[in-house]
């Protein structure tokens, strides 16, 4: 019983990576930016942040992609200190890691309880 908490751990830790290694653009800009353009041409796309991501066009799949070759631009007319407005994708990860470790957090406090009432008979 004593390895089934760090399984758990582990198979959720595996899980949560899978997710986010696999999570891709959530935006169509980097396309749209290739849509006209021939693979190994300059582009560049900004995101809601204003943003701004310059590279050149890669084929993925059956088409063309912006892929950032240099550092992102950020936002100039950001006061300093100030943070650009959240993302959906950087809202729902938050959302998704929050849920996450609550869901941990019970798994272990439910575990505890377990074991003390088991050791109590």
């Amino acid at each position: 019983m004593g390895g089934l908490p760090s399984g758990i751990v582990a198979l959720l830790t595996l899980w949560g990576g899978q997710i986010w290694a696999h999570a891709g653009h959530t935006t169509p800009a980097p396309w749209a930016a290739c849509a006209h353009s021939a693979l190994g041409d300059s582009c560049q796309w900004d995101n809601e942040a204003s943003e701004v991501y310059r590279g050149t066009c890669r084929a993925v799949g059956d088409g063309l992609v912006c892929v950032r070759n240099r550092p992102i631009e950020r936002a100039s007319t950001l006061e300093p200190g100030r943070r650009a407005p959240a993302t959906d994708w950087q809202r729902s990860t938050l959302w998704l890691f929050s849920l996450s470790a609550v869901l941990l957090v019970g798994i272990g406090i439910g575990l505890a309880v377990f074991r003390r009432r088991r050791r109590a008979r």
